[in-house]
């Protein structure tokens, strides 16, 4: 079998890319039925704790609704867009785990 040199560069790209990505702000490419998209919201309820108020549970709403919605118009796929979907977690994540972090005095 014969493996072309664009090849190897696509798999070394790919490994490069799954390690650089192991943060919480990636996003597997992976399949889900509504079965299962049911039970893994009810799995998060079920384990929101004091530190997720009614305002934050709000937002997360507000924003799987936007998706559903977004993902939900008639060619719009959210797999194209897997990047910048990426980047806007990150953004987020950094933000946010900055604005949190205790400042020195």
């Amino acid at each position: 079998m014969k493996i072309t040199k664009e090849r190897i560069l696509e798999i070394i790209k790919e490994e490069i890319s799954d390690l650089t990505e192991k943060d919480d702000a990636s996003l597997s490419t992976k399949t889900m039925s509504n079965t299962q998209r049911r039970k893994d919201v009810l799995d998060r309820l079920k384990s929101a704790d004091a530190e997720f108020d009614s305002l934050e549970q709000s937002f997360v709403n507000q924003f799987e609704e936007f998706l559903t919605n977004l993902a939900s118009q008639p060619g719009v796929s959210l797999g194209n867009h897997k990047a910048i979907l990426q980047r806007i977690m990150k953004v987020l994540q950094d933000k946010i785990s900055q604005d949190e972090t205790p400042k020195e005095v």
